[in-house]
């Protein structure tokens, strides 16, 4: 339940005035576009991987503390700063609850590496499994912001006062779902 977390990261390659469209509140959002992904394994129980959770363990069957204030089960990831809309510990960003189709395409450690690859459906909360190949823990490759009713996982009870995955209910970027609660960069 706690073996791997993915954290996707947006790669922009955008002039000022196509960025300056896209940004909301200093923070990059796009519906669709290349990224990279990063695997973490060995996180068979909260706190034992490099994140940062807010209370530990988590509730019966919810995968870990998330960053916008609700877990959930399911395929869950945790998205880059600059597009999640909201700095560490300063509360929900305006991706939270947001639903993503993740592709990927290459490894860029393993050049040579071909496939299979996998695409899978996640909600920006905080974590995900059943994404990369045994022993490719990069990828690189494509995202697209996607209905949740595609997701096929399911919320949990809210954390904390505040706590948002309104995202799940907005159209896609650049409407508001959370709204972004962190500072600007």
């Amino acid at each position: 339940m706690f073996s791997t977390v993915l954290l996707f990261a947006c790669i922009a390659g955008a002039s000022a005035v196509a960025l300056d469209g896209r940004a909301t509140g200093g923070y990059v959002q796009s519906a669709s576009g290349t990224a990279s992904f990063t695997g973490y394994s060995g996180c068979k129980t909260p706190g034992t991987c490099n994140i940062h959770t807010s209370r530990s363990p988590p509730p019966t069957g919810v995968s870990l503390y998330a960053a916008c204030g609700k877990g959930a089960t399911g395929f869950t990831a945790a998205i880059n700063q600059l597009a999640f809309g909201s700095g560490p510990g300063l509360g929900s960003g305006d991706a939270c609850g947001r639903c993503f189709s993740l592709t990927a395409t290459a490894d860029p450690f393993s050049p040579a590496y071909t496939g299979p690859f996998k695409s899978i459906v996640v909600k920006d909360t905080g974590g995900a499994g059943a994404f990369f190949p045994p022993g490719h823990g990069a990828l690189t490759g494509t995202f697209t912001e996607v209905s949740c009713s595609k997701w096929s996982g399911s919320d949990g009870a809210p954390l904390w006062n505040g706590a948002c995955l309104s995202g799940e209910s907005t159209g896609n970027w650049p409407a508001t779902g959370c709204g972004n609660k962190g500072r600007e960069f």
